[in-house]
């Protein structure tokens, strides 16, 4: 097979395909094999129809087409291999000349892997923290399991720190319109939880069963909404019952009464077991994510722009997926973070979605410059375990799907990367 390349402006390569007969003709008997089962021709077995029968039964033009479609896939795909182009997307196909199972050649234009030199990624300066769990993040524990096992009752006296208010509330800007997410029914507070904006619990000290009162209180300039960063809100709260919260005491009983503890030194050992398996997952978590984000920093290219605009749509479709799952719109998203649609553009998904699709060309670099492999018996692993877990009809036909293996493939080459980078690095 003769393959001529050259290089395209916009980090494109294009491939010149000259496919010979002999491959036309394997190609053919493939494809045929695969169609002669959909022909029921009198005087023969099923399946067992002879190709002139098969392309009369069709039609001569369909097989044509079936040949030349797999023709070229399976000509590209030896192309792309023979002349080791790194391909970031689909190719721009154009077919030259077809000569029906005799002669066919093709152009194939397609985004690749733009050049840059590889930072030394065995010597990165990423460092990994120490998960330390005090004795005070064990007494954070126990105070909340000590909040859900508390009784409350109703009380016919003013609010104070430490009981449970129910409150209806609305919260408004300074020019009087609703802010999102800022308003309730029948709303149980724990007064001194610092569940609400800081300023707000302490306005409800005081007050009793019936009271209606009126406030302002000022978000926090870090407030993950950046709409409402250091902006004042006008909160309107009616206290519909003020209850008094008893908790348990924290000793052995408790300790039994919270699981098969035999005493209260039992439950913080094991209240600290897992807050340190906890606080290392988030360290190691972190470490990953730090040393991916150093070669990123490090590596120094501009991201193919088809490639780019396909983050960006991956990128966008996970972020309203994520909103649809919370109740709330596109336009509710951008009103809370302050943003018009041509800000989150500018401001948050080009960013985003450069770091992203810098990181997945490094670490494809990286996984074939160490040969990291995914088995075929780990990807059917996977697979398997994915279908325990979603047992509805629905997905696991979803998941039989070649690309949703395509998909977990590619997913759990990045995670095996990623491993390998920081074996590298330990």
């Amino acid at each position: 097979m003769k393959v001529t390349v050259a290089k395209q402006p916009k980090n494109k390569t294009k491939l010149t395909v000259a496919v010979p007969e002999d491959v036309l003709a394997d190609v053919k008997r493939a494809v045929m094999n695969q169609l002669r089962p959909r022909v029921k021709a009198a005087g023969f077995r099923a399946g067992h129809a002879p190709d002139k029968v098969v392309e009369k039964e069709l039609g001569e033009q369909a097989v044509q087409n079936e040949v030349l479609e797999a023709a070229i896939n399976r000509a590209y795909g030896m192309a792309v291999a023979k002349e080791n182009v790194k391909i970031l997307g689909q190719p721009q196909i154009e077919i030259k000349k077809f000569v029906p199972y005799s002669e066919l050649e093709f152009t194939a234009v397609v985004e690749v892997v733009p050049e840059f030199k590889m930072p030394d990624y065995k010597k990165l300066k990423a460092s990994k923290q120490a998960p330390n769990v005090e004795a005070k993040d064990v007494d954070e524990v126990i105070g909340n399991l000590q909040t859900r096992l508390s009784e409350s009752k109703e009380v016919d006296r003013a609010a104070k720190d430490g009981d449970k208010v129910w409150i209806d509330f609305d919260g408004k800007t300074t020019a009087g319109k609703p802010v999102e997410g800022a308003s309730g029914k029948e709303y149980p507070l724990v007064l001194g939880s610092n569940t609400f904006i800081k300023g707000f619990e302490p306005e409800l000290v005081g007050k009793k069963k019936g009271d209606k009162t009126e406030f302002t209180v000022k978000f926090p300039k870090d407030y993950h909404a950046k709409g409402l960063q250091g902006k004042p809100v006008t909160f309107s709260v009616t206290v519909n019952k003020v209850e008094e919260v008893v908790k348990p005491k924290a000793d052995d009983k408790f300790a039994a009464k919270v699981g098969p503890f035999k005493d209260l030194k039992e439950l913080k050992d094991d209240i600290k077991k897992q807050l340190s398996a906890e606080k290392q997952e988030q360290v190691d978590r972190q470490y990953r994510e730090d040393l991916v984000g150093e070669m990123v920093e490090k590596s120094k290219f501009d991201v193919p722009e088809e490639m780019l605009e396909r983050v960006k749509v991956e990128l966008r479709q996970e972020l309203l997926q994520n909103l649809q799952y919370r109740g709330l719109t596109f336009e509710q998203y951008l009103q809370s973070e302050g943003l018009s649609e041509a800000e989150f553009e500018k401001t948050h998904l080009v960013d985003r979605a450069v770091r992203r699709a810098k990181a997945s060309i490094i670490l494809t670099e990286l996984a074939e410059a160490e040969n990291v492999k995914i088995p075929r018996e780990e990807l059917d692993a996977r697979l398997e375990m994915l279908k325990e877990r979603y047992s509805d009809d629905k997905m696991q036909s979803e998941l039989d799907k070649p690309e949703a293996r395509r998909e977990l493939a590619a997913q759990m080459l990045t995670e095996k990367t990623i491993d390998t980078l920081v074996e590298l690095n330990s």
